[in-house]
């Protein structure tokens, strides 16, 4: 992974997106584009991706998620 966008998330608050490598997925993770969102996760992820908010707070986004937009996107 190489850029952090939000540093918050693992304990309860909102969840954090960090930038990974394709070639870091391995067979069990959650893979979707990110049209398959829902349009307030969608909304989310990329306030969060353009920097405007800190973190996504969204019941569609599980610890380990990854969103192909781009670039991939790790939900942590």
């Amino acid at each position: 992974m190489s850029r952090s966008v939000s540093n918050s998330g693992r304990h309860g608050g909102p969840r954090a997106l960090v930038e990974c490598d394709p070639t870091e997925l391995s067979a069990g993770d959650r893979v979707r584009d990110l049209d398959q969102l829902s349009a307030e996760a969608h909304r989310m992820f990329l306030d969060a991706v353009d920097g405007s908010t800190r973190g996504i707070a969204s019941s569609d986004l599980s610890p380990g998620d990854v969103i192909k937009f781009t670039e991939y996107y790790r939900v942590v």
